[in-house]
């Protein structure tokens, strides 16, 4: 990973902490701040998968564009499952866990029926539940 304030590049082997040292310019930096490289030549506008996302500990919501239902997803390294909330409007109806694969298999599910899926409210791509 990258620091964002000097462009050291630094490695970690985990992301469970709230934020991190550089050990180049000192400067204390938020977990979301640093800069991630993939393995991959995607661009720096493309962004991680939503599976990448997931295991670096972002929240993936997945809501409807028919009504107010939604789902978010949050992985749970301790535990190796990923939480799973199920809401509509403001308030939330279930939780449910599953293992990291069958996650990614579903959030694969809801990116091929097009719904909107968003990376911390960030909006990736969408049309229908």
């Amino acid at each position: 990973m990258k620091c964002p304030k000097c462009g050291a590049q630094h490695r970690t082997y985990d992301f469970a902490w709230s934020s991190l040292g550089c050990s180049s310019c000192n400067a204390m930096v938020s977990k979301y701040e640093w800069l991630v490289q993939t393995r991959d030549a995607r661009t720096k506008t493309s962004g991680p998968s939503v599976q990448e996302a997931l295991t670096v500990g972002c929240t993936i919501y997945v809501t409807s564009r028919v009504n107010d239902d939604w789902l978010s997803f949050y992985y749970l390294p301790d535990e190796g499952e990923v939480q799973v909330l199920r809401g509509s409007g403001n308030v939330g109806i279930g939780r449910d866990f599953m293992l990291l694969d069958r996650a990614f298999n579903e959030l694969f599910e809801y990116q091929v029926r097009i719904l909107i899926v968003s990376i911390n409210n960030v909006n990736i791509t969408g049309e229908i539940f």
